[in-house]
């Protein structure tokens, strides 16, 4: 049986992030290298910096892609740029999707 738990929501915070537009990207996984260094030129607060950090030649155990993403998350906490609602929720999102001419409810939290 799965256990839910609710969790303490992020978002950015809109006063340090006018352009909400800006800060988002797609999943890490359909993202080039290309694309990749596009959103690191569209916004300092691009979720690109957090989702899939660059790589270099020089990463190590203690200093890489995923140490870098989660100082950067951390620095953005700081800065408020990221604020974090202090109660624990839960959060549900409907989606109509349509396939193959059909619409279909998708209810996910």
């Amino acid at each position: 049986m799965s256990a839910l738990k609710p969790f303490a929501a992020v978002f950015y915070n809109k006063e340090k992030v006018e352009n909400l537009a800006q800060a988002f990207c797609p999943p890490y996984d359909v993202i080039s290298q290309e694309q990749q260094e596009s959103y690191y030129k569209q916004d300092p607060y691009n979720f690109i910096r957090l989702e899939l950090a660059k790589e270099t030649p020089k990463d190590n155990e203690k200093d890489n892609k995923y140490t870098r993403a989660r100082k950067t998350y951390e620095e953005w906490f700081k800065k408020g740029i990221l604020n974090r609602i202090q109660l624990l929720v839960f959060i549900f999102i409907n989606r109509i999707i349509s396939i193959r001419a059909k619409n279909i409810s998708v209810q996910v939290f």
